[in-house]
């Protein structure tokens, strides 16, 4: 999206800017980790090794036309990829949360965006020393980060919004999460 022609003072973007004439601050990391809720494993159990995702319903994300359905995981120091094939498919994060959430499956997401509802208790974080991505766009981490168009003075609405969404956000690791 053009920020300059659509007179935007700033954007959040998940993954990492290719180049380009923007100014980024990056926020943190963010990680990702496979999730599901208590009913769904209280249902299918839960899987303790990566070929068993096979006999689980897993729910894959869709970006720009590709099923992200490569999930990457590092095993023995190196890369393992495990090919699912998803029950359910779509092209919206908050929809993926929420077929989590509901018990539909096991999802890929990112850690700010499942962060309250593992603390809470409605998902836990499955092979969370592991799971790398679940594309092959992936890297363990990708960048959060705000994008704005480079200025010598930041609106001063914006530099206080950048410092509440950073506040909002709080701790970015999933190390301490509830896990299975």
């Amino acid at each position: 999206e053009d920020l300059v022609a659509n007179r935007l003072d700033m954007s959040i973007r998940v993954g990492n800017l290719p180049d380009s004439s923007l100014a980024i601050r990056h926020i943190r990391p963010n990680h990702r980790v496979l999730v599901a809720s208590e009913a769904y494993l209280a249902t299918h159990g839960t899987p303790a090794a990566l070929d068993e995702l096979h006999h689980h319903r897993c729910l894959a994300l869709e970006r720009h036309g590709v099923v992200m359905n490569e999930w990457r995981f590092e095993e023995a120091g190196k890369e393992r990829v495990v090919r699912v094939t998803p029950a359910m498919v779509c092209d919206d994060g908050a929809l993926l949360r929420q077929w989590a959430l509901s018990g539909a499956g096991i999802a890929g997401k990112s850690w700010w965006d499942v962060k309250r509802d593992v603390e809470e208790g409605r998902l836990q974080v499955l092979f969370a020393e592991r799971f790398t991505g679940f594309s092959p766009l992936d890297r363990k981490e990708v960048g959060l980060q705000f994008v704005f168009p480079q200025r010598k003075l930041q609106p001063p609405q914006v530099s206080a919004f950048m410092a509440f969404f950073i506040d909002w956000l709080g701790e970015s690791s999933p190390s301490s999460a509830r896990r299975r």
